[in-house]
């Protein structure tokens, strides 16, 4: 009887870390999303800055040469794509949002092999 309690205690441990490890894997891909998101916002930003210093004629920034582009894709099976009166409409299967601007984290070209749906493309 003891060593069944004790199996049982030890698989409701287990049971709690798969738990704990999955919210620290959605809270890692949330921020993944708004690193993504502060990522692109960069790049417009720095595209834009070296339009402007080509008009006046300045050299291209150091900055803009200092780091590569480092693309980042992830993809979020809960998303499905849809259409409704000849326009493109985005379904989140968990939490039930419905949006017409593809969500950042939708790439079903990604194929997926790990639960955390996280492909980097240097």
């Amino acid at each position: 009887y003891m060593g069944i309690e004790h199996s049982i205690s030890t698989v409701e441990m287990d049971l709690s870390d798969i738990g704990l490890l999955r919210q620290r894997v959605f809270q890692l891909e949330m921020q993944l999303q708004h690193l993504t998101k502060i990522n692109h916002q960069f790049a417009q930003s720095n595209q834009q800055l070296m339009t402007a210093a080509a008009q006046v004629g300045l050299p291209t920034p150091i900055a803009t040469l200092a780091a590569p582009h480092t693309e980042v894709k992830t993809h979020n099976p809960a998303w499905s794509e849809h259409m409704a009166g000849g326009k493109t409409y985005y379904y989140n299967s968990k939490t039930g949002e419905s949006v017409w601007e593809r969500p950042a984290d939708y790439h079903p070209e990604v194929k997926c092999h790990h639960k955390s749906h996280l492909h980097l493309h240097l």
